[in-house]
Parts: C-alpha cells; structure tokens; sequence
C-alpha cells in the first residue's frame, strides 16, 4: 500500500512539474485575433498556414511601419539604377543609433551628427529612419560627392538611422572600406565585412548603442531584406518577438511574429510566422538563439519555410532584451530569399 501512494504522489508530482513547464512555454497572447496555439515544444512552434489580420492586429508594428521615409537625392537614384549594370557587386547596410529598445523617461538629447564614407564605389541613402525635422534632424543635401554623406541626428527617446545602399563600380586597386562617425561613436569597415555584418555597440551612457546589418546583393533584382522589431522576455524560459519584414529598397512588406526561449531539453530555439501586408501567409520560422557576453542580449539565426514546410531561405540577426519590467527590447536582422 505504501509503494502505491509513493508511486501516485510521484506520478501526482510528474504531472505538475509537466504543467508547470507548459506554463512557461509562451503561448499566442491574443487567439481571438486568429492567433496560433503555439508552443517551443511543437514543430514550428504550432504555427500554421492559415493567415492573419495585417500585422497581426499589432497597433505597434502598425505605428513603427512608418519609421523609414524614402529620401529625394539624385546620386543615391543613380547609383541605385546603375546596379543593374552587369558585374557590379552591392551592399546593404540598415543602421540604427540611439535608444534602440526605447525609453519614455528618457531626458538627455544626444546628438548623434556625422558623415558616411566610402574609400571606392558609390553611397547611396535609400532611406531615412525616424529623422524629426522639429529637432533638426536632416540629411545634407544635394550632395557634391559620390562617396560622402553627412547627417544632423539628434535622439531622446528613441533612435534613428539611415539604409545604405554601396555600388562597388571602381575598378582600381583602392580597398574597399566603410567609415562611419556618428556622434561620438566611430568605425571602419572593410567590404568584406559588409558580406554579413550583425553588430550592437554600447555608445555611451543610458544604454544608447549603434546597431549595424548589413549584406551583400548581386547585379540582380535583391531577394532579401530586413527585420526590426521588438523581442521581449515574458517568463523565466523566454518570451516573444514581433516586428517588420522589410524588402531590399527599406519598404515595409509585411510582419513577423513568434516565440523564443528553452525547450525542456534545454535546447535554444525560436519559431514564429511572417505574413504579407494584408496578412496573407507567408512562411514559417525556424531557428536557434544564443545570449552573447551576458543574458540581456544576443544573437539569432534560422530558416523559413512555405506552406509544405520546404526551406524558402534564411535570416539572422540580434537582439536585446528591455529593462526588467518594461515589456521591452529590440531586435534588428536580415533576410535571404533561394534564388
């Protein structure tokens, strides 16, 4: 008699600890949006092919859809159109500087003032990211130089940023290198680096930082792009993520949204959904994630898929986690299409 109670308080104790853990595997928020039952133990996370409200009924990826604004400047158009000149080799570069997971409370203004360079090729600007005219935040245009940018940024609580487009047309021996200086913050980058650059730096105080995506594009039509959006920690083995699927020219194409954290067998994983801008479906996310130097922040990589879960191509990128509490945090990355 003895061994049988043992044996059901054992099987009683199994069952909670299961349930438990289930109650730490982040689940849709919203199911009456449409929403997918998901969970870091199924095969990709439990979300489906079924499609969504535009971004995902999420008013805050609606509001951040307006971030980036096309950028009236004739060299950046003629460099933009000579990339389908036959040979040519391209980078990308999304770059973001100031509070990047936000802070209303946020009191000091940075300024964050500076110039773009490149030692070979063409610099482009295809987009501005959250430039206030009201703080003066503007590009110096026209411009008398293919190679050069210079930019007034100032920040307070939030951050801004500039999509850079390089057309690598010289042919002399010159080594190709990226020079940026904003603000306090400055860094050279060879071109080769710019293959797949995923860097976050601290930039001062009050967790200001400068983060830097970047990929390489052939002479053809770009089949890829950018991800940003929020990645946030709602429980002790992981959280969310939502944001922007955004193509190769800085234009919002649609949303993303998903789950991260431990599996029980402590496996790194993280899955979610992409969704056109109607919300038609998109694909599948499947991936693994890692903190680096400490557990505020990290790095991501993985795949998506189409509806009969066959790869469509590839994404990586990094994040950050908020302040304890806040809800918040950033992530910023890039995509890859199968040609």
């Amino acid at each position: 008699m003895k061994r049988i109670l043992a044996f059901t308080a054992c099987l009683a104790m199994s069952c909670w600890f299961m349930l438990a853990c289930d109650k730490q595997s982040p689940v849709a928020s919203n199911p009456e949006r449409g929403g997918d039952e998901v969970s870091l133990e199924k095969d990709f996370g439990g979300y489906t092919n079924s499609d969504e409200a535009p971004n995902f009924g999420d008013e805050e990826v609606m509001a951040e859809a307006g971030e980036d604004e096309n950028v009236s400047d004739p060299l950046s158009l003629e460099a933009a159109a000579n990339l389908t000149a036959a040979g040519l080799k391209a980078y990308e570069v999304r770059l973001t500087w100031g509070l990047l997971e936000g802070d209303s409370t946020a009191t000091d203004v940075i300024d964050w003032s500076g110039s773009i360079g490149v030692s070979r090729g063409v610099l482009a600007v295809l987009k501005v990211i959250r430039f206030e005219r009201s703080q003066g935040d503007h590009l110096q245009v026209p411009r008398t130089s293919r190679k050069e940018l210079a930019f007034a940024s100032h920040t307070q609580m939030q951050y801004d940023g500039l999509l850079l487009l390089i057309v690598d047309r010289d042919t002399t021996n010159t080594p190709g290198e990226l020079k940026i200086q904003a603000g306090s913050y400055s860094r050279t980058f060879t071109f080769e680096e710019l293959d797949s650059l995923n860097v976050v730096e601290p930039v001062g105080p009050n967790a200001n930082a400068v983060s830097i995506i970047s990929r390489s594009k052939a002479a053809r039509p770009f089949a890829g792009g950018f991800l940003a959006g929020r990645w946030m920690k709602t429980n002790e083995r992981g959280g969310e993520f939502h944001g922007r699927w955004i193509n190769s020219e800085g234009t919002n194409a649609g949303s993303l949204r998903g789950i991260w954290g431990l599996r029980r067998n402590g496996e790194k994983v993280f899955f979610g959904k992409y969704v056109g801008l109607n919300g038609e479906f998109g694909g599948v996310i499947a991936g693994h994630w890692r903190y680096d130097r400490d557990e505020r922040g990290g790095v991501f990589e993985g795949k998506w898929f189409n509806r009969d879960r066959q790869e469509n191509g590839t994404l990586a990128g990094h994040f950050k986690l908020g302040r304890p509490g806040d809800g918040r945090g950033f992530f910023h990355g890039r995509w890859f299409q199968r040609g």
